[in-house]
This record gives C-alpha cells, sequence and structure tokens, in this order.
C-alpha cells in the first residue's frame, strides 16, 4: 500500500470539485468527481478536509476507485420503467388486436345477415307481385287489354293523319279502367 509523502496526503470528495492548477502544479485546473481519490499537497488536503468538502483516503483506494464503473442508479429505474410500459403497450396492443379480430367476425356476420334479408325481401316482391297480379279480376286484366290496345292503335297512326276515332277510343278504355279499379 502507497503511503502519502509527508508533504502530499490522499483525499476523496464528497462531492464534484475543482482543484486549481497552483496547487497541483499543472498547467490546467483538475476536475473530479464524487467519490474520486486523489493526492494533493498535505495543507491543500487538511483544508478540504477541515471545511468538509473532502475526507482522507489512502493509495489503496485511489487504486480500487478508479477502476470501479460508475453505475448511474437512475438510469437503471428508467430502463426498468420503460420496460415496463413497453409490457403494458404490447398487452393493451394484443388486447386491441383481439378486439379488431372480434368486430371483424361480427361485421362479417352483419353483411351475411345483410344478404340473407335482401333477398328474403327480394323474394317477398316477386310473391307479391304474384299475389296482386292473381287477385286482379278479369275484368281489370280485360280492361288493361284494352287501354293497351288502344294506345297501340293511336301510336299507329301516322303523323298529320286525323286519329279522332284513336283518341276516342283510348279515352273511353282509360275511363272504363279507372272505373273498375276505383
Amino acid at each position: 500500500m502507497a503511503k502519502a509523502t509527508a508533504k502530499k496526503k490522499w483525499v476523496a470528495f464528497k462531492s464534484n470539485a475543482t482543484i486549481p492548477m497552483a496547487i497541483l502544479g499543472e498547467k490546467e485546473d483538475r476536475k473530479v468527481q464524487v467519490g474520486e481519490v486523489i493526492e494533493v499537497p498535505a495543507t491543500y488536503a487538511d483544508h478540504v478536509v477541515q471545511d468538509g468538502f473532502a475526507e482522507f483516503s489512502d493509495a489503496l483506494t485511489a487504486a480500487t476507485t478508479k477502476k470501479q464503473p460508475k453505475v448511474d442508479v437512475d438510469a437503471k429505474g428508467k430502463i426498468q420503467k420503460l420496460e415496463k410500459d413497453l409490457k403494458a403497450t404490447q398487452g393493451a396492443l394484443k388486447t386491441s388486436e383481439d378486439e379488431v379480430a372480434d368486430l371483424k367476425v361480427k361485421l362479417q356476420e352483419s353483411v351475411d345477415a345483410v344478404t340473407s334479408l335482401t333477398s328474403e325481401l327480394s323474394d317477398a316482391n316477386d310473391a307479391l307481385a304474384s299475389t296482386i297480379s292473381a287477385a286482379k279480376s278479369p275484368e281489370v286484366v280485360d280492361a288493361e287489354a284494352r287501354v293497351a290496345d288502344a294506345q297501340a292503335a293511336l301510336d299507329a297512326v301516322g303523323l298529320g293523319k286525323p286519329a279522332g276515332p284513336e283518341i276516342a277510343a283510348l279515352q273511353s278504355a282509360q275511363q272504363a279502367l279507372a272505373e273498375l279499379q276505383s
């Protein structure tokens, strides 16, 4: 174990400190970190220890202090929090993906139901039209045929030719149909 000379002593600073260059006899001030052990002139060492800025140490502590890596306790806590937040986010994502899958299934079921109902409605409309057609009395069917025939006769008359009898026949057929429908 190396010992400080009578004119120098080992100290460990309690906070970050800057040692003036004149004290160490160097070209620049030296910055030291909390707990860093350094050999300084005895009078300066006595002064910083007495004022509470540092405490006496030894060369062995100095050798082991420099080799120990500095651990950022806050960084470790931040990493653990981020990992926890990541797991929570991944869990929420999985839940959301499951909900989306369920909604897709429900949507397909709804589409299938609408398709089925549309088909049933079309079938019901066809059945209703057949029922209405079947429910017409023979007189109404005959009157509709006479209106269609009268319209065809009127359409067959050329332009510029008198169509008085055809118009009268169409009006008569339309009136007879209207009376049957009311």
